[in-house]
């Protein structure tokens, strides 16, 4: 609403206002009695100036509404900063990237967060399919291809297996990345997320020893959205090989699908391979850190502009000291290659490289100590996670120094916040600090204005001139760092109309977990849409078998779910059902293994033991997990006889190999009778 003071009627407006006020509090007078009266005058100015506080105190400025908006929980919302995946092309020779390398696309900046290596692997052949019927879809490799590759078949079933084949492989940082683009499952996501955390796909890499399972970091999540996989090769001897099914010999990484609840068949549009990550932003300073060390190696472009300040924190001492270039030699190596050599050792040493631009607004001012001080930061749309301060605290006749990053208390109790969006950095505390200078750390910058990275735009390196080309492997959106406050004000609105009346079982189960005065730890919604019934069934924590859910509890329960439930809808709810699982087995253990009984009956307690593994209500128990896991084990050689069942086929039944229990059974531990052989001789 526009304000009625600050237009051109003001004068007219405040005399009538002011007038009225006065008449209202001193209505024994009549308007005569004030025209030439001392007292008229200063009982007319007291009176207006009031007036128009109230009005001012009435007024909510974006601020206070923000944080009126906080108590409701309700908070901006920090987005992570966007990555791309960048493929090299044409590499003759392996080479080494440094850290914070830029590239750029025009004003676009991107950076690789870490020294890397572009080994000029490449992705060459991709295989899938059951055993004994693995076919080629290496088409997948091409730029245009209309036709998308199910690898594990369009029923994906435990055992099937996936092959990536490369010509050549990183023989220093060992990790090996791949980018593929899928068919989104968003079902598949949701149970992916509710349900076992570990890989549903076991991963290897083939070795002079055979097939060998390494570590890897799977972003596509087991294939139902398109993402990155990071292979971590290990030590391990890797060796050529061509099976009969692959085309060209290469490297060949295995991976076997472990479990198969998958409710659509995962698809791949496309991969590429190998690729390297990186970060939209563009870093204007950054912080060296090292321990202990007297020779300290950086690999950087910033180097290579010569603005350096180096800090060393002595064994026992709080805060950091700056050396002067007598206490250390810097050698230059090569481009952004130096060392730098400490006559002795320090407990930390820092080794801040600042660009031209930011070596000239690195200061930021003196901490006066009053409460909320702001600061202007000296570039715009500067990014928390990599942002930090360089404090100058006044120590007896000299200055101590002190790194601190957002929100995280200094050594002296100094603790601050950034703004984003509007270029601010606050002091929450100053601690100890007042009267110190406060300079930039580290800082890094990037484009809040969002767009698309479209796929197969060229990467251009800066610094140095290579025939390498790098090319963006997937559309991306990049940009918009932190939510302003019209978003969070949108978003807020929108929550405040939002329906939360209860449909689905999963609205009802959200609404159980969701409850804070019970400790509900699994929980599972039964419906009947022939008679319009809920049965929910509910595990809180510390309930043993034959347990019923608390009276009070239920109420609770009740409570809330009453409040979100159509009215056509009956609920009820159940106290879960335990089903024992007796496991035997006759396995053979290899030599120099000691207590290796008590490490295989842990592993099927584990596993059958709902309450603490993970598994929830009526998930079903399969084989083939059980198996791998034993025979995974170091201790065990093979396993030659292996079987389970449910002590109680009232709540459970066998499927296949596999035990499915009721939809508001857990599984526990039951019998466990083992064998134990080596080299024929009985060891039980």
């Amino acid at each position: 609403m526009e304000n009625s003071y600050d237009n051109e009627n003001w004068k007219s407006t405040y005399e009538r206002r002011m007038k009225e006020a006065v008449k209202e509090l001193y209505a024994e007078y009549t308007p005569e009695d004030f025209l030439s009266s001392p007292e008229a005058a200063i009982l007319e100015n007291i009176t207006g100036y009031t007036s128009v506080q109230l009005e001012k105190i009435r007024e909510i400025t974006e601020g206070m509404e923000e944080k009126l908006i906080n108590l409701a929980g309700f908070y901006r919302e920090k987005r992570p900063v966007k990555r791309i995946y960048a493929e090299p092309s044409d590499v003759e020779e392996g080479f080494l990237i440094p850290e914070c390398q830029k590239f750029r696309v025009g004003s676009l900046c991107f950076e690789s967060e870490r020294s890397r290596e572009i080994s000029g692997a490449r992705l060459i052949g991709v295989y899938g399919g059951e055993k004994g019927a693995i076919e080629d879809y290496s088409y997948v490799l091409k730029d245009i291809n209309y036709t998308k590759a199910e690898p594990f078949g369009s029923k994906p079933k435990a055992g099937a297996e996936l092959y990536f084949v490369f010509d050549r492989l990183p023989s220093l940082d060992r990790e090996l990345a791949i980018y593929l683009e899928c068919k989104e499952s968003k079902i598949d996501l949701m149970t992916y997320d509710k349900g076992n955390k570990e890989t549903d796909i076991e991963w290897e890499l083939y070795t002079r020893e055979g097939y060998k399972k390494i570590k890897c970091t799977d972003n596509t999540k087991n294939l139902n959205k398109s993402g990155s996989i990071i292979f971590n090769l290990g030590q391990r001897r890797e060796e050529k090989a061509r099976p009969e099914f692959i085309k060209k010999e290469g490297y060949i990484i295995r991976g076997t699908l472990v479990r198969a609840d998958y409710s659509a068949c995962p698809k791949i549009n496309s991969a590429r391979g190998a690729v390297f990550p990186l970060m939209q932003r563009d870093t204007r300073s950054y912080i060296y850190t090292f321990s202990g060390q007297r020779e300290c190696y950086i690999y950087g472009d910033i180097m290579e502009e010569q603005y350096v300040r180096v800090y060393c924190k002595k064994y026992g001492s709080r805060l950091y000291s700056k050396c002067g270039g007598e206490e250390y030699e810097r050698i230059r190596h090569d481009y952004g290659r130096y060392c730098y050599s400490f006559k002795e050792a320090y407990e930390n040493t820092a080794v801040a490289a600042y660009s031209e631009d930011a070596v000239r607004v690195c200061r930021l001012g003196c901490i006066l100590g009053y409460d909320n001080e702001e600061f202007d930061l000296p570039f715009d749309n500067i990014i928390e996670s990599c942002f930090s301060i360089i404090l100058e605290i006044p120590v007896g006749e000299g200055v101590m120094y002190d790194f601190v990053r957002p929100k995280i208390p200094g050594v002296m109790g100094f603790i601050y916040e950034l703004n984003e969006s509007a270029g601010k950095l606050r002091v929450i505390k100053a601690g100890e600090c007042a009267g110190s200078n406060m300079y930039i750390g580290e800082a890094a910058t990037a484009l809040l204005t969002e767009g698309t990275l479209l796929k197969g735009t060229e990467l251009e390196p800066l610094g140095y001139d290579t025939g390498v080309r790098f090319l963006n492997v997937a559309d991306t959106v990049y940009g918009g760092m932190e939510e302003t406050f019209n978003e969070l004000r949108r978003r807020f609105v929108t929550d405040v109309y939002k329906s939360y009346t209860a449909v689905t079982s999963r609205d009802y189960e959200d609404i159980v977990m969701g409850i804070p005065e019970i400790n509900v730890q699994k929980v599972k919604a039964l419906g009947n849409s022939e008679k319009n019934e809920i049965t929910i069934a509910v595990y809180i924590k510390g309930m043993k078998e034959g347990d019923r859910l608390p009276a009070l509890a239920g109420s609770i329960i009740m409570r809330e779910i009453n409040k979100r439930r159509l009215l056509s809808t009956k609920v009820s709810l159940a106290s879960p059902v335990f089903t024992h699982i007796n496991v035997s087995g006759v396995i053979m253990v290899k030599k120099h293994y000691e207590d290796c009984k008590n490490q295989i009956r842990e592993t099927i307690v584990q596993l059958t033991d709902y309450i603490k593994c993970g598994k929830g209500f009526g998930e079903p128990l399969m084989f083939e997990e059980l198996y791998g896991k034993i025979q995974a084990l170091s201790c065990v050689s093979y396993i030659a006889s292996l079987n389970m069942a449910p002590a109680n086929y009232r709540y459970a039944a066998e499927s296949g190999s596999d035990i499915k229990p009721a939809d508001n059974c857990l599984l526990m531990p039951g019998n466990i009778q083992l064998t134990l052989n080596y080299e024929k001789e009985e060891l039980n």
